[in-house]
């Protein structure tokens, strides 16, 4: 696209895979991957506008890609209802929790050898660690692709998503391609067709807001408290401008924001974590839902025996 002007343009936002040592990907790479391969070869007169934020960490944060997000609107001629989300490997498992930690900006997402790792939705048990954050992608149709001879990622996680997203009631296209390998289901998911009708897709009323965090005030304060190792540490909690939670880790001078699902359900860092709150509505404990599911995350010490492991109810 030469000459921009006149007009706005849709805007696709892609995530990268990851390298193939798990380093950081480099700008040459980038340009390798996925839908910039497509762009590269052959499509470059894609009419969207694509940015592809490169992170510098193996998982795809949210706020550095929110931050690129507002960059780009900022300096090209967006067309704010039709930006969609799309993602490859390492981005096609990052683009779920990046679409929920904004459920209401992206026009479509399209998914691709990536998804859920773990079989959580298989079960009971999904209900209750996932809560009803998916609900919030109602208006959010996706598209997902992937191989079934994918030996790097194995299609059961997109079985897994699918089976998900249908569950909460979420327009889901689904191409599971027979014989298909990991980098093969690029083939299917970024060509003209399928970008085409990615970049139709239209929105209403799209903006960049996140969920609610309920009863917010009560979780504000210090916490000390035990790690699972028995280390003493302190936590500081509270919630910013934009209603995230920001949890400042005192003993390891770090600080981490968890962008709310619903539920008392966040993701960070394209993980999910599941928040349980005392009687008075104070957090007891926090811990990640994945594949060690139920390990606790950080616990109040004055609570800590209320964060076991398994479902907590």
């Amino acid at each position: 696209m030469s000459d921009m002007r006149g007009r706005l343009w849709p805007m696709v936002v892609y995530l990268h895979g990851s390298s193939p040592d798990g380093s950081p990907k480099t700008m040459e790479q980038l340009r390798g991957d996925g839908i910039n391969y497509y762009i590269e070869h052959g499509g470059q007169d894609f009419p969207a506008i694509v940015v592809s934020p490169l992170e510098a960490s193996y998982f795809h944060d949210e706020a550095f890609v929110d931050a690129v997000i507002r960059d780009a609107q900022a300096k090209y001629p967006v067309d704010r209802s039709r930006v969609s989300l799309a993602g490859f490997s390492l981005g096609g498992l990052g683009a779920y929790p990046v679409a929920l930690a904004f459920p209401h900006r992206f026009s479509a997402v399209l998914a691709a050898g990536g998804g859920f790792t773990d079989d959580l939705f298989f079960g009971p048990q999904a209900i209750t660690e996932y809560g009803n954050g998916l609900r919030h992608l109602q208006n959010t149709p996706f598209h997902v692709v992937h191989g079934d001879a994918d030996m790097n990622v194995p299609v059961a996680v997109a079985d897994n998503a699918v089976k998900a997203l249908r569950n909460a009631e979420v327009t889901v296209t689904y191409d599971r391609m027979p014989g298909v390998d990991h980098l093969g289901s690029t083939n299917y998911a970024f060509n003209a067709e399928s970008l085409g009708a990615l970049i139709k897709q239209r929105g209403e009323r799209l903006d960049d807001e996140t969920n609610h965090i309920h009863h917010a005030d009560r979780l504000v304060g210090r916490y000390e408290f035990a790690s699972t190792s028995g280390s003493p540490q302190v936590l500081h909690l509270s919630v910013d401008t934009q209603g995230r939670l920001i949890v400042e880790n005192e003993t390891f001078a770090t600080t981490t924001a968890y962008y709310p699902i619903g539920d008392d359900r966040y993701v960070s860092n394209s993980m999910f974590y599941r928040m349980v709150r005392n009687a008075d509505g104070r957090m007891s404990c926090m811990y990640w839902i994945g594949t060690f599911w139920g390990a606790p995350i950080y616990t109040d010490a004055e609570h800590a025996a209320t964060c076991g492991y398994g479902p907590q109810n």
